[in-house]
């Protein structure tokens, strides 16, 4: 991945899944880092965080859905507008998650294991080539989708492929329409689904204005 769309994705909200109230555990070790130096966890907004002790860490709590978050490590407090030059994306999920790193958490050897959420998590970023261009990213996006039709990570790569490139209704709404009811009825499918119409209405309107007028015939 580019430095640049993985800053994007990381600044990217989570998604609310309609799923039931369950406890997730992230633990793990960042380097041998110390305080200051915190990790805190984020979905949109500040939900966690935990002081590094030679680099272990652990959080836990309750959420009421399934979703990405980031991982971000700062000194000095949490600062929501700074450059996240140390961060990862989660998955907050009944299973527990453990993140191991050397320091730098967007680092290759990095490694991120829990549940089947987290596993389809890192498939998917593992099927990104290395400095991949937008059109590999919306490639591999696509493919993933296509063979994990019930996946959760699924519906957030479908809300991620527009920040590759325009959406259009061609490619994605074949996409949103192969996923299972459960996706589709949770509110972040709802909401893709209302996308998902405007953009076949943009289409229509865009395919009638292109329509060649047909001269009225002429009276003598």
């Amino acid at each position: 991945m580019t430095n640049t769309l993985l800053a994007l994705l990381l600044l990217a909200p989570g998604l609310s899944l309609a799923q039931k109230p369950f406890a997730y555990h992230i633990s793990g070790r960042i380097g041998l880092l110390n305080a200051p130096n915190k990790v805190y966890l984020i979905n949109g907004e500040l939900v966690d965080s935990a002081t590094l002790t030679n680099g272990a860490f652990e959080l836990h709590g309750t959420a009421e859905l399934p979703t990405r978050a980031n991982l971000v490590v700062q000194a000095n407090g949490y600062h929501p507008n700074a450059v996240l030059t140390n961060a990862t994306s989660v998955f907050l999920e009944p299973a527990p998650v453990v993140v191991h790193s050397d320091g730098r958490l967007r680092d290759a050897t990095t490694s991120i294991t829990g549940g089947p959420l987290t596993t389809e998590h890192q498939q998917l970023y593992a099927s990104v080539p290395p400095n991949a261009t937008p059109q590999q990213y919306a490639q591999a996006y696509t493919a993933f989708i296509k063979t994990h039709p019930t996946s959760w990570v699924s519906l957030m790569a479908l809300w991620d492929m527009g920040v590759f490139a325009k959406r259009e209704y061609d490619e994605v709404g074949p996409l949103y329409a192969a996923l299972s009811p459960e996706l589709k009825s949770s509110r972040p499918g709802r909401l893709y689904g209302d996308l998902v119409q405007g953009l076949k209405a943009t289409r229509d309107r865009e395919r009638t204005r292109r329509l060649p007028t047909v001269p009225e015939p002429q009276h003598r």
